[in-house]
């Protein structure tokens, strides 16, 4: 009996000791850093290694061992080296433990994104430097990455709830859309509503809108009449702001009142007679001196292949020779980038290449990022006359993009259908896998116009998505979607032709049947194998970056002009329907007057347009407050059943807040 009771002592004693042990000896569980979404809940991926168990990684991760087995199924019975965990991120464990700081509701999430650093983040948040390192010690020398957590500060002031406005979620409501309703960032709406850290908004979700973040002008509750929540206005950057936020861009430049300046025209001509003629051969040269250079070129050479560009430089010289007659002197260098990186790379490293004030070009993604690196660092504006994603405009104060962005694009076409709600709106596009986030981002903004309007109704908007690889048929699609009870405008946000094609045609030949107008794209403009038959009758409408009359007047003397200077009629288009050549005269005539005009301060007269363009007037915006400018000049293009093209200007009427989709091109392209 004895022995027994002994022997359970000992046993006992044995299980007891070996729990300590284990406790004391336990490896330190480190949390991993890497994140996922699947089905829409956040996830950190954590790798077992030797030694961790279910508790100490459920304390790692301020989870309970019956949460991470549930979503691991096995886990509670045993873990093996090596193995794969999801562990559900919540509020409360959103902080590593590396960089735990005690409990208190002083400090607001920030989550590093690409491109930023110590210093953007405190001007983000308008914070001192040195406060933000005190609140992240474990940042050392301000290397962080990205998806780092750092801690900002929060202003320590007292709120009531009278501070406060409450919205409660509705269906398929997003954290953007929401920040959009209420004018505010999307930082602020996380900063009250800490969930949303992690969280989409649910369905009947109560939020606390700060008051003290909206502008005054702002719909200041869901309930606020229809028409009072058409007044919602976003302050954009008017002269005076852009002098407040850009007075360190414009006393960076160096001063040019009183002598010539020298402009760099980057052009991919790929043609090496050219590229090899001596920069100086070209400076200061006469519109004849250089295009005595282009008449020795052999009609069989490759610079035939550019032609494109040879006319945008012919329209360039005709701009110079216009300036020159006023009195303005520039010094020009033409250079061949030869669509070479490398080739790109001697060119802004080159000695000639010191003095340039003002770069024009290039034209391929690839080489706009060479150079735009270049011109941050020197602080040398550069106007990109092709590019139109998010890129280089977003990371360089100095870049100027006379290509509208598609996220412009897509806010004015948003904004155009919203005004027609009285219509069955059907939204067709491809399965393109690349383009979804352009086709989302244009659902959103108008969905969220539409919800400003009707914030009480259920909005409908068909969607339809086409894949031409699948064999399905088209006709019966296209009628699920129409309706018959009142007139349908069809959205077609689609540039490959072949696909546009098989969707117009169905659409024509159900007019017999249904009230049909279509919105599409400016490159529909350049489309060969389209019957126009079909966009008139379809009332085709566009907004267009580039549109030309040819009876204007402006246009009509250049015509006369090029032809008696070069003998010949410029004929390349670019993808959204802009002639090469009228781009290369108002780019030049705009740009180079203006600056050699109003020096360094030449940013506050860019939009001051003297009626002279052959195509848009421009109208520069900054994107942000450190990044370049965009040209958000748009016209609205429309065909009428009558055979006529007609073109006016167009406000935007309902301003809202947009997402930045990361959208960047694939492959090193010419961007259009």
């Amino acid at each position: 009996m004895q022995l027994k009771k002994l022997t359970r002592i000992v046993f006992v004693t044995g299980i007891l000791l070996n729990f300590f042990l284990g406790a004391f000896a336990q490896v330190i569980v480190t949390r991993s850093e890497n994140k996922v979404v699947i089905e829409g809940k956040v996830y950190y991926m954590h790798v077992v290694k030797a030694g961790q168990t279910l508790y100490s990684i459920s304390k790692a991760y301020a989870v309970s061992e019956s949460v991470i087995a549930k979503e691991n199924p096995g886990a509670e019975l045993s873990l093996r080296i090596g193995q794969l965990l999801k562990i559900p991120v919540s509020s409360i464990n959103e902080i590593p433990t590396s960089q735990a700081l005690p409990a208190d509701t002083s400090y607001l999430k920030h989550v590093v994104k690409q491109g930023e650093t110590m210093y953007s983040i405190a001007k983000r948040y308008n914070i001192d430097i040195l406060d933000l390192e005190a609140a992240n010690p474990q940042v050392v020398n301000h290397e962080i990455k990205i998806g780092q957590l750092i801690n900002i500060p929060r202003e320590k002031t007292e709120t009531s709830a009278d501070d406060f406005i409450y919205h409660k979620v509705r269906r398929k409501e997003t954290v953007y859309g929401i920040a959009r309703m209420y004018n505010i960032s999307e930082e602020i709406l996380k900063r009250y509503n800490p969930e949303l850290l992690v969280k989409f908004p649910k369905n009947g979700q109560m939020l606390k809108i700060p008051r003290s973040g909206m502008l005054s002008n702002v719909l200041a509750t869901p309930e606020t009449e229809k028409e009072d929540s058409m007044q919602i206005e976003i302050s954009l950057y008017d002269t005076v702001k852009i002098a407040a936020n850009y007075s360190y861009y414009l006393d960076s430049l160096p001063p040019i009142s009183g002598r010539d300046f020298n402009v760099a025209y980057l052009i991919p001509f790929n043609y090496r007679s050219f590229a090899e003629t001596s920069p100086s051969e070209v400076q200061g040269n006469t519109r004849d001196d250089i295009i005595s250079i282009d008449n020795t070129i052999n009609p069989n050479d490759q610079m035939l292949s550019s032609r494109n560009f040879l006319e945008f430089m012919e329209g360039s010289l005709l701009a110079l020779d216009n300036l020159r007659k006023e009195g303005i002197k520039v010094n020009v260098f033409f250079y061949d980038t030869r669509k070479s990186p490398t080739r790109t790379r001697e060119i802004i490293n080159s000695r000639d290449f010191r003095n340039i004030d003002l770069i024009v070009g290039p034209f391929y993604s690839y080489n706009v990022e060479i150079v735009s690196e270049y011109s941050h660092a020197n602080r040398i504006p550069m106007i990109s006359p092709l590019s139109g994603e998010i890129g280089q405009i977003d990371k360089n104060p100095y870049f100027f993009q006379l290509n509208t962005g598609f996220k412009t694009e897509f806010e004015s076409l948003a904004d155009y259908v919203a005004q027609q709600s009285d219509k069955n709106i059907v939204l067709i596009h491809s399965a393109d896998s690349l383009e979804l986030i352009k086709y989302n981002f244009l659902k959103e903004n108008l969905l969220t116009r539409l919800r400003l309007q009707f914030p009480q109704d259920s909005l409908l908007i068909r969607e339809v998505l086409y894949d031409r690889a699948k064999k399905i048929n088209l006709t019966d699609v296209v009628q699920k979607v129409l309706s018959q009870d009142k007139q349908n405008l069809v959205v077609i946000p689609e540039t490959d032709e072949a696909f546009v094609s098989a969707v117009i045609t169905q659409l024509y030949f159900q007019l017999k049947n249904y009230d049909i107008s279509v919105v599409g794209m400016p490159h529909w403009n350049t489309f060969q194998n389209i019957d126009l038959v079909y966009f008139h009758k379809l009332s085709l409408t566009y907004f267009s970056p580039y549109y030309f009359n040819y009876e204007s007047q402006v246009v009509k003397d250049f015509l006369k002009d090029f032809r008696k200077s070069f003998y010949a009629e410029p004929v390349t288009l670019s993808k959204k329907g802009g002639s090469y050549a009228f781009l290369g005269y108002d780019l030049s005539y705009h740009f180079l007057k203006t600056y050699s005009t109003h020096g360094k301060r030449f940013i506050l007269h860019l939009n001051e347009n003297d009626g002279k363009n052959l195509m848009n007037s421009f109208y520069f915006m900054p994107i942000s407050e450190n990044g370049g400018f965009e040209n958000r000049s748009l016209m609205l293009v429309k065909y009428t059943e009558n055979f006529e093209i007609k073109a006016e200007s167009y406000e935007i009427k309902t301003p809202v807040i947009i997402p930045e989709p990361e959208v960047l091109p694939a492959e090193p392209t010419l961007w259009e």
